[in-house]
């Protein structure tokens, strides 16, 4: 049996472009636990908002790029600016996000 192709209409496209954009409302959820967070989302590939994920941990304070620069400055973070090799650079925090912020064509950290 041959390759058989099939012109779409533009009723079709149109049906098409509608179900591919789409917006899907993503539940916002306290957390869960595992067993309810695996059964509901993880095994039924269902994409969820966490609330409050890290609530009582002190990460939950950091909310501006500031914060994280106050925090993570001095941390070094792995960098790689492609995938296509597997050379990597560790560089502190601060000075990435100074990288981001500065260069062309970028918004941003």
């Amino acid at each position: 049996m041959g390759l058989v192709l099939v012109s779409p209409t533009a009723d079709s496209l149109t049906k098409l472009r509608e179900l591919a954009m789409s917006p899907k409302e993503i539940d916002r959820i306290s957390m869960p636990d595992q067993d309810d967070f695996f059964r509901d989302y993880v095994f039924k590939r269902q994409p969820i908002v966490i609330t409050n994920l890290f609530e009582r941990q002190e990460i939950s304070n950091i909310s501006t790029l500031e914060d994280a620069t106050r925090a993570w400055g001095s941390t070094k973070i792995h960098l790689q600016e492609e995938y296509t090799r597997a050379e990597k650079t560790s560089e502190p925090y601060g000075s990435f996000r100074w990288f981001r912020e500065t260069s062309p064509g970028n918004s941003g950290a």
